[in-house]
């Protein structure tokens, strides 16, 4: 994508290399695999999990890390075609651009009406949407006791363990200058699972 139009804030192209508006030849069947920009792998490349887990006397605590680097994904926007056809909108509407200037600070086009689809589509599959997907999140939190065998006194008992877990933690470095959680943005779901918390007993006969 070559910008937004400072007269008309309408997403540009190149067709044989001079900037157009002619969505039709931007993404017909004119276009070719050359037209493409590649970016990077689409999976991460580089993927794992780590368990770091500190003990002092009884008490063991247990935090686990997991990582995805080196791949892209492509966010969501604005598609006016849907906002006017189903009022389906999105927050990048908030940074459209207005008037002449506006472009030097936004990639997000202008509301036109009407609105030609080609126009959404190619802003849609533009470069400016993708971001690096790289993250590290913590997926849980594991604090256990294990209680001595003297605290134990006459229970029928040889083992007692009382712990509490924190899941779905979040992360905690991401890519992306969006705040978005790479994850859940690119499998249909626009909110990641909530903070789950749980606590109880775990004893051995």
């Amino acid at each position: 994508m070559g910008g937004l139009d400072p007269m008309t804030g309408d997403p540009m192209g190149f067709v044989n290399g001079v900037a157009s508006r002619d969505y039709n030849a931007l993404t017909g069947p004119a276009t070719q695999v050359g037209d493409l920009k590649y970016h990077g792998s689409a999976l991460p490349k580089y993927f794992g999990n780590l368990v770091n887990n500190f003990s002092y006397a009884g008490l063991t605590l247990s935090v686990s890390l997991s990582f995805k680097f080196d791949y892209y994904f492509r966010r969501k926007s604005i598609d006016y075609t849907n906002l006017f056809d189903s009022w389906n909108g999105h927050a990048d509407f908030q940074q459209r651009w207005r008037s002449p200037g506006d472009e030097l600070q936004t990639n997000v086009p202008s509301l036109v009406f009407p609105n030609p689809s080609a126009r959404d589509a190619f802003y849609k599959y533009s470069e400016v949407l993708i971001d690096k997907g790289d993250h590290i999140r913590i997926q849980y939190i594991n604090l256990d006791y294990a209680f001595e065998k003297r605290m134990l006194g006459r229970l029928k008992i040889k083992t007692l363990n009382l712990f509490a877990n924190l899941g779905n933690l979040g992360i905690i470095y991401r890519a992306n200058k969006k705040g978005i959680d790479p994850e859940y943005i690119t499998s249909g779901f626009n909110l990641p699972p909530g903070k789950l918390f749980s606590f109880g007993l775990r004893t051995s006969l």
